[in-house]
């Protein structure tokens, strides 16, 4: 089978997007051939059955001339019979574009989406391709469709590699793309909250995360601010992005991290702590099932610094249950969120697509266990 990743970026070294790399690899050691049409694609670590072709060949390369290559390669891949199911990933354009040549040739068509981002062009395309793909049943908003769930595919063998000692002071990581959604603010706030600011061990908090629309650019000046102004400046550090290959040793210098969320779906910076082995403290709800046993020391409500504070000062009061914490729910998250069998899922719906079966998806769930 040859399978047609479309993607935003191909690179290990990604902040954001380093997943699409490793869901590449590990496609390509269950299918026939994978060809990637990146809109950037840098460089890359990926078997000879991996065809990489980038959209942008320089970082002038406007928006509408990337499409145009899009389009010029999906003619040339279908032209040649190079393509058996499609899986755009994240960009519901990137569906859009290729529906015509799926419908001509009668290939199946999937889309991977895990956001809030309702947009006209996600609900086209929703109608439009044979079956969104998502990660837990909250990733995928809209709200009359039924996609497949399958959990994150994370690396967790890559993400326990890293051979670095616990940070002293205790560190609080917080990681991911810097916006207002992510209430990146709260966990400021904490820190400055009596119990931490005052906190025999003095931990601080490291901001790992890039802004992407020039709104969030603002943003972070103004939680740059906040800080200044709650006297934190030298226990807050914002790293910006932090290359895909070193997220591992920041998880390993970690003995918390944070992950807030405005609106619920199941962050993956978040399963990646906790597939590291760092517990995460969330006001989350799409947590709740995966904590468990451990829900109230993991989670709080709404956007409660203090509240927030409390969680985290009471896991560093505790370093035995907070490791006993972090080594089961990383088999959790291995079991239902690990790229291995992430991957034997993905494919095998492709398979099922491309031999024009109906894919069951009861079945997906029940055997990923993902809620």
């Amino acid at each position: 089978m040859n399978v047609l990743l479309i993607t935003q970026e191909l690179d290990p070294n990604s902040s954001n997007m380093r997943v699409a790399h490793d869901w590449a690899a590990a496609i390509a050691a269950r299918c026939e051939h994978v060809t990637v049409l990146a809109a950037r694609a840098r460089r890359h670590d990926l078997p000879a059955n991996v065809t990489v072709v980038p959209l942008r060949r320089s970082e002038s390369d406007s928006r509408p001339l990337v499409l145009v290559r899009l389009l010029w390669h999906l003619f040339r891949l279908f032209a040649r019979g190079r393509v058996d199911v499609v899986f755009a990933h994240m960009v519901p354009a990137f569906a859009l574009l290729a529906w015509p040549f799926c419908k001509l040739r009668r290939r199946p068509l999937t889309l991977w989406y895990t956001s809030h981002g309702r947009t006209r062009a996600l609900r086209l395309a929703t109608r439009l391709i044979d079956l969104p793909i998502t990660a837990s049943a909250d990733s995928y908003p809209v709200a009359d469709s039924r996609p497949a769930v399958i959990g994150h595919g994370i690396d967790v063998a890559r993400l326990r590699a890293a051979n670095v000692p616990p940070a002293r002071p205790p560190l609080i990581a917080f990681a991911a793309r810097i916006t207002p959604l992510k209430q990146v603010e709260l966990t400021i706030r904490a820190l400055g909250a009596p119990v931490l600011r005052d906190h025999p061990g003095q931990p601080v908090l490291e901001i790992a995360g890039e802004p992407f629309y020039p709104a969030d650019r603002e943003y972070v000046a103004g939680l740059k601010r906040e800080a200044a102004a709650l006297g934190l400046a030298d226990r807050v550090t914002f790293r910006g992005g932090v290359p895909g290959t070193d997220m591992p040793a920041l998880y390993a210098r970690s003995t918390i991290t944070v992950s807030c969320r405005a609106v619920p779906a199941m962050d993956k910076s978040a399963l990646e702590s906790l597939a590291a082995g760092v517990p995460v403290v969330t006001n989350n709800p799409s947590f709740i099932s995966l904590f468990g046993d451990y829900a109230d020391q993991l989670s709080f409500v709404g956007a409660d610094p203090v509240a927030l504070a409390a969680r985290i000062a009471a896991l560093l009061d505790k370093p035995a249950a907070c490791q006993k914490i972090a080594s089961d729910l990383a088999e959790s998250v291995e079991r239902f969120h690990g790229l291995e069998g992430f991957a034997d899922r993905l494919v095998d719906i492709f398979r099922t697509l491309d031999g024009g079966g109906a894919v069951d998806l009861a079945a997906i769930e029940n055997e990923s266990g993902v809620l």
